[in-house]
């Protein structure tokens, strides 16, 4: 077992194709993501091998911590169906997590890889689907591109490429303007303090070249953007900005433009994700969904490393008990 520092195993390419993977087991993006809080840990015998990749995140006034993915997908890969050694891994982790002081984790599985599949079976992980994903194709044409949407979107569409125009933003006074107006976003949003990320991030992910930034300007104005993360055929919609009032058909033409760009870069889908909520009429759902035709479903997985110390912070008052790490919420003791 090796556990590793942001970096990745020096074997893991014995045991992974990088077709296997996505851009969360990405150097480039989990340092962008994370900084230098990150770590490897691969389990392995001479076949079959446990990859994953953490962040672990201190209990506010404790030397004690807990994972939870601040964007994406990172649940944990096997090469193997094998039900004894996915049960073994997951315990030397455990034990490993254990003397991190880590004690408990939320796994948000890949829908496109469906990684969760592989933990079925295994009872140190509580696996349950979480809400539908949406999952845009990308066409090299126009219009098997636009056939993807629904009709109002195509008008919206329309609309945007008449008014406004794409780019990819790389300078870093563009990198300024994305940063200022997603926080704007939050803070008409009301999101929650978590979200708002640090300058730091979107320096580091301007340099590293999995990343990208999208805008559409209305004249000299950004009134759409957005991150992504690539990886082999796979872009993933991480994080999302526009102007209000909304400019007509600019996240639209933004989300359009992206996939019809990037198929170019022989991208063949386009992760948007969900909504805020779970409900099948949450609103933002229901804008993603313009863009495909079919949705995927996103698998958590629930794991105690530490049931003693998990159990002790869970019995604090809480206003969230439904929770996972409700803990997170309830008043310091």
């Amino acid at each position: 077992m090796s556990l590793v520092h942001a970096s990745l195993p020096p074997e893991l390419k014995r045991y992974f194709q990088p077709e296997a993977m996505d851009p969360f087991y990405n150097e480039h993006v989990l340092t962008g993501l994370y900084g230098t809080n990150w770590y490897s840990v691969l389990i392995s015998t001479e076949r079959y091998a446990f990859l994953h990749t953490f962040s672990k995140k201190r209990i506010e006034g404790m030397n004690m911590f807990d994972v939870e993915p601040s964007l994406g997908y990172a649940g944990p890969l096997v090469n193997t169906n094998d039900a004894d050694f996915t049960r073994t891994a997951l315990e030397r982790y455990s034990e490993l997590c254990r003397t991190e002081n880590v004690i408990a984790e939320l796994v948000r599985f890949n829908p496109l890889l469906e990684n969760h599949r592989f933990f079925a079976d295994a009872a140190a992980i509580d696996i349950s689907p979480a809400k539908e994903i949406v999952i845009a194709r990308c066409h090299a044409d126009e219009a098997p591109q636009l056939a993807e949407f629904s009709d109002a979107c195509v008008r919206r569409v329309r609309r945007g490429a008449r008014d406004c125009r794409y780019r990819e933003l790389d300078h870093p006074d563009e990198i300024h303007a994305f940063a200022a107006l997603y926080r704007e976003s939050l803070e008409r949003l009301g999101a929650a303090a978590n979200w708002y990320l640090e300058d730091g991030f979107f320096q580091r992910a301007a340099a590293l070249p999995p990343f990208r930034f999208h805008g559409v300007f209305a004249g000299s104005d950004l009134v759409s953007a957005c991150l992504t993360a690539e990886s082999g055929s796979t872009a993933y919609y991480l994080l999302a900005a526009n102007c209000h009032p909304h400019a007509p058909g600019a996240n639209e033409f933004l989300i359009h433009s992206i996939a019809h760009a990037g198929s170019r870069r022989r991208l063949q889908n386009l992760v948007l994700g969900g909504g805020t909520t779970a409900a099948s009429d949450d609103p933002l759902l229901r804008f993603k969904r313009k863009f495909s035709k079919a949705t995927h479903t996103l698998f958590i997985g629930k794991i105690v490393h530490d049931k003693g110390a998990f159990d002790a912070l869970s019995s604090r008052q809480s206003p969230r008990p439904d929770l996972f790490l409700s803990y997170r919420t309830a008043a310091a003791p």
